[in-house]
């Protein structure tokens, strides 16, 4: 789980636009979503992970920036 929230992170930290945010965030919905469905903890976690990292490097990694 560790490898795969860095692995998303990096093609969307070197892009200039939104869209690869968006396409990992609704990667992390849907991998919870999935989680949900077959009730699955992992997944539901991993989902929650994938959108708590992006979140927090959106607010605090590109608020510097910007």
């Amino acid at each position: 789980m560790s490898g795969l929230v860095p692995g998303l992170l990096v093609p969307a930290a070197l892009s200039n636009s939104i869209a690869p945010y968006a396409a990992v965030m609704g990667f992390g919905f849907l991998i919870g979503v999935a989680g949900h469905v077959i009730h699955s903890r992992l997944l539901i976690i991993t989902g929650i992970v994938i959108v708590g990292v992006l979140s927090a490097y959106i607010v605090f990694g590109l608020a510097k920036i910007y």
